[in-house]
């Protein structure tokens, strides 16, 4: 029996499966794909509960689609080709491979609450406020002038040396 080949959205999906808790079809339990985050879950001493994931790899693709086909935050096009370990450019957590941002860092992985983008903008951003990431977008790929100083100022608050 052949395998079929897994596109990138399958790979991006499966990616999210280790992060995040599913319900299994044919069990209809809850699970993770990631040892590690599955004992982080199970162990009573740890507060940390998973992201739950209500996204089809067809979810993945129309988010992709709708937002271009480029990497949300810079507007750049990425290659789904990183995601897979026989490739000749693949790299480990690749800072130019896609990735899925939530829009809301509480909620969970839905349709409406992920874009796609690179490793690089997803672990730059990490927490920081998605509305508030545009303007540090703006001023890295310099869409706004800002000085240094300014630059310090809008993030740290007011500037001092």
């Amino acid at each position: 029996m052949t395998r079929r080949k897994l596109s990138g959205f399958d790979r991006l999906h499966s990616t999210i499966k280790r992060n995040a808790i599913y319900l299994d079809e044919k069990t209809q339990e809850w699970k993770i794909d990631s040892s590690t985050n599955y004992k982080r879950w199970k162990d009573d001493a740890n507060d940390w509960q998973p992201k739950k994931l209500f996204l089809t790899v067809k979810d993945l693709e129309d988010v992709w689609n709708s937002q271009g086909r480029v990497c949300y935050w810079f507007k750049i096009p990425l290659d789904f080709n990183l995601l897979n370990s026989s490739y000749s450019q693949y790299v480990r957590k690749h800072p130019l491979a896609p990735s899925v941002d939530r829009i809301d860092d509480n909620g969970d992985y839905t349709k409406d609450n992920i874009v796609i983008c690179c490793r690089l903008a997803n672990y730059g951003r990490n927490e920081y406020p998605y509305d508030k990431f545009h303007d540090i977008i703006n001023i890295v790929t310099r869409k706004t002038n800002h000085y240094v100083p300014d630059i310090i100022n809008f993030i740290n608050g007011p500037y001092t040396l």
